[in-house]
């Protein structure tokens, strides 16, 4: 791993007022429209319902009635942007985010509703993905002052003689990474219950990647090149042809609060979630 050069001090600022917190919000969302704009990457709306999970059953939220009864609030948009990734070219958009949380996670880390910045890139590999979605990063945190990056290392589960598996790979990342570094981790163990990404032959590991944020912040964005099998069942799932074949992809998902907190060196993600999602 390279050694990071953080800028900025790591510590916490004090909690933002709504002024402070509205401005910042609308910082992110102007440095992502330009970004987008100059990317020719169309901005499309994000999916209000699902009709799959994509964790277990018991971290979703059903919202169906007897007519619908698995008709469910998103987890993410990482399905439904495939099929517009698919039909109009690389695509993004900012949807909200429901997951009921483990009970062993702390509230000040994680939300059960929140939002991501979706985007998903038509004919790009993972390497691809990558390289815009640090772009997309920098852009942002260039709107920020004394928020930088600095020096990303990274960590290849491919170079490991015995990579975690998808059990493991929690405390593996908890052991082993410096929270103090920016860190990419590459190649990511295959999720059993959500096989979205391609896998890695002869491995149990998959064509995806986490960003960790430095100071402690923890992981922000996450991705991957998408499997074909699974493309093409979201594709007949969507009233496409059967005989026809999605375009390949590859895209990642930012949270948009984990991000914020970073930006304005906030420890409790409850200290930016905006007064008017409150009520």
């Amino acid at each position: 791993m390279t050694t990071a050069r953080l800028y900025g001090s790591p510590a916490t600022a004090p909690a933002p007022d709504a002024s402070s917190l509205y401005a910042a919000y609308a910082t992110v969302h102007s440095a992502l429209r330009s970004f987008m704009w100059t990317a020719q990457v169309t901005e499309v709306p994000p999916a209000p319902l699902a009709s799959s999970f994509e964790f277990v059953p018991e971290r979703s939220y059903f919202v169906g009635g007897a007519e619908e009864p698995d008709l469910l609030l998103p987890a993410s948009n990482t399905l439904q942007k495939q099929v517009a990734c698919g039909l109009i070219g690389s695509v993004y958009c900012v949807a909200p985010c429901y997951r009921r949380e483990p009970p062993e996670r702390s509230a000040t880390s994680a939300l059960h509703t929140f939002h991501q910045i979706e985007v998903e890139l038509q004919g790009a590999d993972a390497a691809a993905a990558r390289d815009t979605a640090l772009a997309l990063l920098g852009e942002i945190s260039a709107q920020f002052c004394g928020r930088d990056l600095g020096t990303v290392a990274t960590l290849d589960l491919l170079d490991l003689a015995v990579p975690p598996t998808h059990d493991t790979y929690d405390k593996w990342l908890a052991e082993t990474v410096d929270p103090a570094v920016a860190t990419w981790v590459l190649h990511l163990p295959q999720n059993p219950f959500f096989v979205v990404n391609s896998a890695v032959p002869g491995t149990h590991l998959s064509e995806t990647f986490e960003l960790l944020l430095p100071d402690g912040f923890g992981e922000v964005l996450s991705g991957g090149h998408r499997d074909p099998g699974t493309a093409a069942d979201l594709w007949r799932r969507a009233g496409q042809s059967p005989s026809a074949t999605p375009p390949p992809s590859s895209g990642f998902g930012i949270g948009v609060e984990r991000l914020v907190a970073w930006l304005l060196r906030q420890r409790d993600l409850r200290d930016v979630v905006l007064p008017h999602w409150r009520v």
